[in-house]
């Protein structure tokens, strides 16, 4: 699932880039067989093409039956994944929609968050 992290197995993990940290927490957490996966901010700070490779690792997750929960602000690459979008604002719920809804009703997002 992780192809860079095998070339690396032998290093430490203090040794790996921020991404392949990333990567290696994420690996971590799978093993562990968890009902949820949360990810926090796991599009920040990376480059649009490791956005990708995020991306599709969440899809193959997802088809698997895995449950993902993703806290981001890069909101275009978080909606190609949304079943579900919950806005939060100053810790209270304002918007639980399903993602095709938020997808047709782009308002909704500008509404909230000026996107």
């Amino acid at each position: 699932m992780f192809p860079p992290l095998k070339a690396r197995r032998s290093s430490r993990g203090t040794d790996l880039s921020g991404g392949e940290q990333q990567m290696l927490a994420i690996a971590r957490a799978l093993v562990r067989e968890p009902k949820i996966l949360l990810l926090d901010e796991p599009f920040e700070g990376v480059a649009p093409l490791i956005v990708q490779s995020r991306l599709a690792t969440c899809r193959t997750l997802a088809e698997a039956g895995r449950t993902i929960v993703v806290v981001e602000q890069n909101i275009p690459a978080a909606m190609t994944l949304a079943d579900r979008v919950y806005i939060i604002n100053n810790g209270h719920i304002v918007e639980a929609l399903n993602g095709e809804a938020v997808r047709d009703r782009p308002e909704v997002l500008h509404r909230h968050l000026g996107v």
